[in-house]
């Protein structure tokens, strides 16, 4: 109340009320009218006012309105903490660039903008980046719907210095992103990958073990068209060392800034469990039914089961439960599993999508890279039939899934009743 007073009654520079007004109220409207505001004001904070040293100041500020309007409208009530210092954490605001601004990057990034961190987008489709620069990033459906406007540049735009860097860009393309790391991340930054499957390799090859961290998302999340993504849902998020057995400061720090993160001593234990998962979501995408639907359909169920125990076999770590998901009680997992999906806005999983409404190349040759088993490379060759044309996703190609796992089973079953025999 002092310092407005102070305002009011200063003849030092002239203030636009209706403008001072908005700005401690936080109704500020983009980043150009938060700049203007602050350039009416900055006299105010200066003993000996100097204009062009207070201008100079003003164009070499960085302006997020987004930032500015949220800390205005819930804290401008609360400013007075004397009597609560003791019991505040203090968020640590963190510069990001993100490398791939698609369903997962985009809306980790949108939320991390609207939270006041200091983001930069980077993404390869040109129109998806013209856009965001001209509307903004748009994340809609029943979890959120909001708009911010970060910075976004294409591969050829990038910083030559990064510190911190997250991918989230398709499996297929991991190489290239960590490419575009290898000179650019400075000997104390990290990366931290968000992408499916176990992509790490490639990320250790262009900056260094050292400087990777791994993440395990379980939220769906589709992109609707340029500019815009669809949050489906809300899911179990983890980061954590690759090494796993120790919680470090960066892994604190990131989870602080990601939204629904929680740090994990263990995230290959997570993954894996996703590896597991997804793989039942493979077996789904070949035919058009959703995920909860080939989840839940009884005919599918030992299919299900069967392409999980294949994974989790593989698995050189504890394997994690999450949203459902239970690797000691697959049957059980399938139920909760169709609970967890039938929830979310997002119905078909990003396979599907690849294959059907995008019509691009999936994710399956880096899966068959990782994972072994003839139910796998069973789901594998019937991806290869659809993204070549010589099939469409149909239940036909889910029910020959399912017989040739009863067909395994029952050669099992017979084996072992002679040998008994």
């Amino acid at each position: 109340k002092i310092a407005f007073a102070n305002a009011r009654s200063q003849d030092r520079i002239e203030i636009n009320w209706e403008n001072f007004n908005r700005y401690w109220s936080g109704q500020i409207r983009d980043d150009a009218d938060l700049k203007q505001c602050w350039s009416e004001m900055i006299g105010l904070y200066d003993h000996n006012y100097d204009p062009a040293r207070s201008a100079e100041a003003v164009e070499g500020g960085q302006y997020r309105h987004e930032a500015h309007n949220w800390c205005f409208e819930h804290n401008w009530g609360a400013y007075d903490l004397k009597d609560r210092l003791g019991s505040i954490k203090v968020p640590v605001l963190v510069t990001v660039v993100i490398i791939g601004a698609g369903a997962i990057g985009g809306t980790l990034g949108a939320h991390m903008v609207r939270a006041g961190h200091d983001v930069v987008l980077c993404d390869a489709d040109p129109s998806h980046v013209e856009a965001i620069r001209t509307s903004g990033l748009h994340i809609e459906g029943p979890v959120n719907d909001f708009i911010v406007h970060p910075l976004v540049v294409t591969p050829d735009e990038l910083p030559d210095r990064i510190e911190r860097a997250m991918v989230a860009v398709k499996s297929p393309h991991t190489r290239s992103a960590a490419d575009l790391l290898r000179e650019r991340l400075t000997p104390d930054g990290y990366v931290l990958s968000v992408q499916n499957g176990l992509t790490a390799e490639h990320l250790i090859d262009a900056v260094g073990e050292d400087r990777v961290l791994a993440s395990f998302v379980n939220f769906g999340a589709d992109v609707m068209g340029p500019g815009r993504i669809m949050q489906g849902n809300i899911g179990t998020f983890r980061v954590g060392e690759l090494r796993g057995g120790e919680i470090t400061p960066r892994v604190l720090e990131m989870a602080d800034a990601l939204p629904y993160a929680e740090a994990t001593d263990n995230v290959l234990g997570y993954l894996w469990g996703k590896e597991a998962y997804g793989a039942m979501l493979w077996a789904g995408a070949v035919s058009d039914l959703s995920i909860a639907d080939s989840l839940a359909d009884s005919r599918y169920r030992p299919l299900m089961v069967a392409v999980a125990e294949e994974v989790l076999a593989q698995a050189p770590v504890t394997v994690e439960s999450f949203d459902g998901f239970v690797p000691d009680d697959l049957e059980g997992s399938l139920d909760r599993l169709v609970a967890f999906n039938r929830g979310s806005a997002k119905s078909h999983s990003g396979i599907y999508r690849d294959l059907v409404v995008r019509k691009r190349k999936t994710e399956i040759d880096e899966m068959l890279r990782d994972l072994h088993g003839p139910i796998f490379a069973k789901i594998g060759q019937l991806i290869h039939d659809i993204e070549q044309g010589r099939r469409v996703c149909e239940v036909a190609n889910l029910d020959e899934l399912a017989a040739f796992v009863a067909d395994r089973q029952k050669s099992a079953d017979d084996k072992s009743k002679g040998q008994r025999q």
